[in-house]
């Protein structure tokens, strides 16, 4: 899958659709993912959630702490 969004300091970020074609969940889960802390979003200048695709890789794997740590 090809990211919109390339690279950001160490990491590419992926939007909430891409997160969840990754996760293979439904947007909505994402975004309370977020809401509720479980996993770390980025916002952009207009308010759009970013996720890193590492924090995304480390939930596929099963490492959930790993997604809530800060960079």
């Amino acid at each position: 899958m090809q990211s919109r969004y390339t690279q950001v300091g160490d990491g590419e970020l992926l939007t909430v659709g891409e997160a969840a074609a990754e996760l293979r969940v439904h947007g909505d889960t994402i975004r309370r993912w977020d809401k509720a802390g479980k996993i770390a979003a980025i916002r952009t200048p207009t308010g759009h959630r970013r996720f890193l695709a590492s924090d995304i890789a480390a939930i596929k794997n099963g490492d959930a702490q790993a997604a809530k740590e800060p960079a």
